[in-house]
């Protein structure tokens, strides 16, 4: 990524390589941000920039990015808003009064908590779904379910009810994170599965 400075200040961030017009009116096509040298780019008042690091964007609101021009680049600036809220919130408008729907009901904005709830409840769905066809054919013929589909069905509706207890049990962000982080070897593979993903196989 690119600033585009002019008069000590930043005037535009370019993302993508671009044609560009300098102050002479002479138009360079976009390979000056491929091809060209830092230092003839900043001849025509392009600067790198450095990339700030990002917030989890799943847990954390961020400011818009500032930009300032140090030495021969533009650094990029991000600062943390706050956290996403864990609970669910009765929805207010810009004075602070509630917020109703065209029913008269009050609004709710949901919280990571209840959010992530549903996103469980929606895979255990998913999960036991794949098996579904066992059991229609017991109704149907009634022909056993294998023992180890019953076994399966089981065990993924008591992950999802420990999981759904993890998360209700959150007070903190820190708690509700460590919920969704895998631990890994000093290899990279996988040590411990997230919590939240941690959820039973079909067995032979």
């Amino acid at each position: 990524m690119w600033a585009l400075v002019k008069d000590g200040s930043v005037s535009e961030i370019i993302a993508h390589p671009k044609s560009i017009v300098d102050e002479n009116g002479i138009q360079h096509p976009r390979s000056v941000f491929t091809i060209w040298t830092k230092e003839e780019r900043l001849g025509l008042g392009i600067y790198d920039v450095i990339m700030a690091p990002t917030f989890d964007q799943r847990y954390y609101i961020s400011h818009d990015p500032t930009y300032a021009v140090v030495g021969d680049n533009v650094v990029e600036s991000i600062e943390k808003a706050g956290d996403i809220k864990l609970e669910d919130e009765d929805a207010v408008d810009e004075d602070g009064n509630f917020f109703l729907d065209i029913n008269g009901n009050q609004v709710i904005n949901r919280g990571l908590k209840s959010n992530t709830i549903q996103k469980i409840k929606s895979q255990q769905a998913s999960y036991l779904a794949q098996t579904d066809w066992a059991i229609i054919r017991k109704s149907d013929n009634g022909t056993e379910i294998p023992a180890n589909i019953q076994t399966y069905r089981d065990a993924i509706r008591v992950k999802a009810e420990e999981m759904e207890t993890a998360v209700t049990n959150c007070t903190t962000m820190d708690d509700f994170i460590a919920l969704n982080t895998s631990t890994h070897n000093e290899d990279g593979t996988v040590n411990t599965l997230a919590i939240l993903n941690d959820w039973p196989q079909l067995g032979e």
